[in-house]
């Protein structure tokens, strides 16, 4: 396959993949409380799969690593997501709805490591440009964000299950136009895979956290490898954590606050074409700067977003405080795909990518959407003071990372 057609299959499916992220991510929420769910019970259906997905995408990514059929699992994971999208559909019962909805969100987020797989695989070996593919999902987001908005406006809040099971059926289908690729633990190295088929019995977190020095045999690596890996899972998870109470009650909060379905859409919009103009010249960017100044820059940018949403800005405010969506989520995802792409080995990209989605990404996030729950309901939008106080954290991480690695790979570092 060429290099331009790998590109242009995975960029079909990053935009009709954040489709479902588009109308999930701000809206569902708002769904959710049409429903007759309160505050904290939201955020117990958002922070639950979070949990989930610690034990849920490494078992996956582990299969999919071992079969190489990620095309497959991400299209079985797919069908998941419409069947729970239909039968939300249909339910009014407040605990069904509970249960279901958690299917759904550990449905489509464990696409996601799987897809950056595939990505990476092409990254490798076509010298592809991640930030050009990876741009028309945030693309995909901004208009959904928009016919969401419009949708809410014209026909209630409750549309906006329609508009995920229509999202959900056209992933689905571009599921199908994936590019088929194959671990490389499957490719080459057989001499490693006998012996992780010897000792299978040593947990996936091992594999990543502890890399082997030589081929001939594994042996636990106690010092700056795993501390390492720990410390990038740290900052990345708390950093994307430090988002909890926007993604959870922004959208509930600036519509009890008076401001329009569609101007809701407009800003979700402007902060995604923030990050969709971080994307397009990551290429450059992440060359200059590196993955730890690209994690720092974006704990940077939270700190002054959260600190200024808390205290409730007017709308031409809004738009400049969205904009730095560009840095908090955008730099810092940005960090997180070549920090894996440069420090794991190529047989554990997959493996690293749901401890980044499900340890890092997962535990941060669950535990911040639980508390934002709880500190919203008593404290409106004071609660992203908390937020902020994440993003000092997560900063304090980055410059360690800063401090302690030099851009190799862990399993080179290990030798030292």
């Amino acid at each position: 396959m060429t290099s331009l057609n790998y590109a242009r299959r995975l960029s079909v499916f990053y935009a009709t993949l954040f489709l479902i992220y588009g109308f999930h991510l701000p809206y569902f929420p708002v769904w959710l409380r049409a429903r007759g769910l309160d505050v904290e019970t939201i955020s117990w259906v958002l922070a639950a799969p979070l949990f989930l997905r610690i034990f849920i995408n490494p078992l996956i990514a582990r299969n999919a690593d071992r079969t190489g059929s990620y095309k497959s699992f991400i299209f079985f994971l797919g069908m998941m997501t419409l069947s729970s999208t239909v039968l939300l559909s249909q339910l009014r019962d407040a605990w069904l709805i509970v249960t279901i909805s958690m299917v759904l969100t550990i449905s489509f987020t464990a696409i996601m490591p799987l897809t950056e797989t595939i990505t990476i695989s092409g990254l490798r070996t076509l010298k592809l440009d991640y930030g050009r593919m990876r741009l028309w999902g945030s693309a995909s987001f901004i208009l959904a964000s928009f016919i969401g908005g419009s949708f809410i406006d014209n026909f209630g809040q409750e549309s906006v299950i329609w508009l995920l099971l229509v999202a959900a059926a056209f992933t689905v289908a571009s599921a199908t136009l994936l590019p088929t690729t194959r671990s490389p633990s499957r490719q080459r190295n057989s001499m490693l895979s006998k012996h992780l088929s010897n000792q299978s019995h040593k947990s996936s977190a091992n594999s990543v956290l502890y890399n082997p020095s030589k081929p001939q045999g594994f042996k636990p690596d106690n010092s700056l490898t795993s501390k390492l890996f720990i410390l990038f899972l740290f900052c990345a998870g708390v950093s994307q954590a430090s988002h909890a109470t926007y993604y959870a009650f922004g959208t509930i909060h600036w519509l009890d606050l008076g401001i329009s379905p569609v101007w809701v859409g407009i800003l979700w919009a402007v902060g995604v074409i923030a990050e969709i103009t971080l994307f397009m010249y990551s290429r450059a960017i992440s060359a200059y700067l590196g993955p730890a100044y690209l994690m720092i820059l974006g704990a940077l940018g939270g700190l002054v977003r959260w600190v200024a949403m808390a205290f409730d800005p007017p709308l031409a405010a809004l738009i400049p405080l969205q904009i730095l969506h560009g840095l908090t989520y955008g730099a810092t995802h940005l960090g997180a795909i070549h920090f894996i792409s440069q420090a794991i080995p190529e047989n554990k990209t997959a493996t690293a990518q749901a401890f980044y989605g499900g340890v890092g990404n997962g535990i941060a996030m669950a535990l911040a959407t639980l508390v934002s729950g709880w500190l919203f309901a008593k404290y409106a939008s004071f609660a992203y003071l908390a937020m902020a106080f994440l993003s000092l954290v997560a900063f304090l991480a980055g410059v360690q990372i800063l401090r302690i690695w030099q851009g190799k790979k862990q399993d080179s570092m290990s030798n030292r």
